[in-house]
């Protein structure tokens, strides 16, 4: 779901529907260890404030884009 949120063309309304009908909630609650960038992203879900939630993926596709990675498929 991370990386189909870092390359959605409308990031907003899926992270709506992320959070709407608790895809990650299993996951959110859990204590399993993750890398830092999937925990960090974990907690901005966790808080379940879209802005912030929107802002952050939009910082992690800037880093992605500049360090020239992408997981365009299509």
């Amino acid at each position: 779901i991370y990386t189909s949120l870092l390359e959605s063309n409308d990031l907003h309304n899926d992270l709506i529907e992320v959070l709407k009908n608790g895809y990650l909630d299993d996951l959110i609650h859990s204590n399993i260890n993750l890398s830092k960038k999937y925990t960090v992203f974990l907690e901005i879900l966790k808080s379940r404030h879209i802005g912030v939630a929107y802002f952050s993926m939009n910082i992690f596709r800037a880093v992605k884009k500049i360090q020239g990675k992408c997981f365009n498929w299509g």
